[in-house]
């Protein structure tokens, strides 16, 4: 069974967990979802593949958590690096979207809030269970 550890929060936290199952994401995912940091931002987490790397770089998916509407999944990864969209969703036109990268504000503009956060939850689900980039999406590899 493949193991993953998913790493969010300020740079100093202890947010990083290892899972191995959808479910132990799914959970995870909820509480991260959930919760906000200091200046009421949701998060950004990573979701890493433990011991499998393209290049130097190791293999995974960053996810957008805590926006009602859009949300933003990068793959990294021998299957092409890419953001997932959904062509069929209007562009984003609610200006910049503020999120915690690690410790860092971070704001996404409409090319990185490219599907919804039910799409975004179904790629980083089908990630772990594959650990490939996930199909239930399409991808912009031009990014």
């Amino acid at each position: 069974m493949s193991s993953y550890h998913v790493e969010w929060g300020d740079a100093d936290d202890d947010g990083a967990v290892a899972i191995t199952s959808v479910d132990e994401l799914d959970a995870l995912l909820d509480r991260i979802t959930a919760s906000r940091d200091a200046d009421g931002y949701g998060f950004k987490a990573g979701i890493i593949a433990d011991g499998m790397f393209h290049g130097p770089l190791p293999v995974g998916v960053e996810i957008t958590l805590g926006h009602p509407e859009r949300s933003s999944v990068l793959y990294l990864g021998p299957d092409g690096d890419g953001i997932a969209v959904d062509p069929a969703l209007a562009a984003w036109d609610g200006g910049p979207v503020w999120f915690n990268a690690y410790g860092v504000p971070s704001d996404y503009e409409a090319d990185r809030l490219r599907v919804t956060p039910a799409q975004a939850r179904e790629a980083v689900r089908e990630f772990v269970r594959t650990g490939h980039r996930p199909t239930c999406v399409q991808w912009d590899t031009n990014e």
